[in-house]
């Protein structure tokens, strides 16, 4: 973990003792997914909507064959990263609130560290230390510009790169003005701008990403740049 993300995270923020245990695990093959999804005050329009689009993309797993091979880590953010370890699919947590402004930058930076970093104490990391067969998604949704983030848009930038670079699949799903096109700029392999979204577009848009996130952790190969969406 880099100096930066221990000075503003903690360095037992992503202690291994939040996810699931190795031993726990039901399978030898898992794709851990970090689903980062925005809670400032402009998403307050969803709060309604929200749990039941958090529901669409556990019920899609739980009612998959891939069941057994997936650890989620929905963390939602706001001027504060509210972090949560990797879970069971089952034992997430659907509630939903929104207030305050926008750390986007600290939320991706906050990504990466909990999957992989170049310490090598990311839970992928764990994980293929205990040999299992890894595969990483990391999905996050927003509808704004950064707003209080301590790092900087080239730090989140970077993160971004390291992720594409360990084959960590990453997108970006920006809702309006505010958050259109800071996706591609940060360099995220798979982009998905709307320029609105109402609550029926918002359930579709859950249900295309457990969708792809399903098809993505049967393939043995990742999906190249910009087809993560294409189911």
């Amino acid at each position: 973990m880099s100096k930066n993300v221990t000075e503003i995270f903690g360095g037992d923020d992503y202690d291994l003792g939040n996810n699931v245990e190795v031993d726990d695990l039901d399978s030898e093959r898992q794709t851990v997914f970090a689903l980062y999804v925005d809670k400032s005050g402009s998403m307050d329009r969803y709060e309604g909507t929200m749990p039941g689009c958090i529901q669409i993309v556990k019920d899609a797993i739980l009612h998959s064959k891939s069941e057994d091979e997936f650890l989620i880590s929905l963390t939602h953010f706001n001027h504060n990263v509210n972090r949560s370890g990797y879970k069971k699919v089952s034992e997430v947590d659907t509630s939903y609130s929104a207030s305050g402004g926008t750390s986007l930058y600290d939320a991706i930076v906050g990504a990466q560290a909990s999957l992989m970093t170049d310490a090598k104490d990311g839970y992928i990391d764990e994980l293929r230390k205990n040999s299992i067969t890894v595969k990483g998604i990391f999905v996050i949704l927003t509808d704004g510009f950064d707003q209080h983030s301590k790092l900087s848009a080239s730090d989140a930038k970077a993160a971004v790169e390291f992720m594409n670079k360990k084959e960590i699949i990453t997108a970006y799903i920006g809702f309006g003005p505010n958050a259109c096109g800071t996706g591609k700029s940060l360099g995220f392999a798979n982009v998905m701008d709307i320029k609105d979204a109402d609550e029926k577009k918002l359930r579709y848009i859950f249900d295309i990403v457990s969708k792809s996130a399903i098809s993505a952790s049967k393939n043995a190969v990742n999906p190249s740049a910009g087809s993560f969406f294409q189911v």
